[in-house]
C-alpha cells in the first residue's frame, strides 16, 4: 500500500506517476480472557524497497513488539497478500532465525488471495 501526499484541492492531473511512501500494517489479535484484543501497527518506509529482507526486519521488530507486550505467545499465525516481497522462499527459511532469536515459532504462514484477506488492517 502506497502513502500519496496530496495538497488541498490537488487537480486530478496533478496525481498521476506519484511516488508514495511504502506502508506496511500488522494487525496482532490476542485471545485474553475469553474476549480478542487487536493492535495495529503501521511500518512506514520512505525510501526503502520493499524485499524480504525488509520484510523480515518488519516481521522481527514485531515479533520483538508481541514478546514485551505478551510474554506468554509462543506460538503465532502469518497472514499476508501473495506480493512478490512476503512470497519467497528467502523470507520463509528466515523466519527460522527469528523463531530462534525471539522464542516465538510461526506455525502457520497463510497466503491471502488478491484483494481478500487483509481487511483487519483496514479497520
Amino acid at each position: 500500500m502506497k502513502f500519496l501526499q496530496i495538497k488541498f484541492r490537488e487537480k486530478q492531473p496533478e496525481g498521476f506517476a506519484k511516488r508514495g511512501i511504502n506502508w506496511h500494517l500488522c494487525s496482532v489479535i490476542v485471545k485474553k480472557g475469553g474476549k480478542l484484543e487487536v493492535s495495529s501497527n503501521a511500518h512506514l518506509l520512505n525510501s526503502c524497497s520493499q524485499y524480504w529482507f525488509a520484510v523480515l526486519s518488519i516481521h522481527e521488530q514485531l515479533m520483538t513488539l508481541i514478546k514485551i507486550t505478551h510474554p506468554i505467545i509462543t506460538k503465532v499465525y502469518l497472514r499476508s497478500d501473495k506480493a512478490g516481497c512476503y512470497y519467497t522462499s528467502g523470507l520463509l527459511a528466515a523466519l527460522r532465525v527469528v523463531r530462534s532469536s525471539q522464542g516465538i515459532d510461526v506455525v502457520k504462514y497463510d497466503f491471502a488471495e488478491p484483494q481478500h484477506g487483509k481487511d483487519i488492517c483496514y479497520r
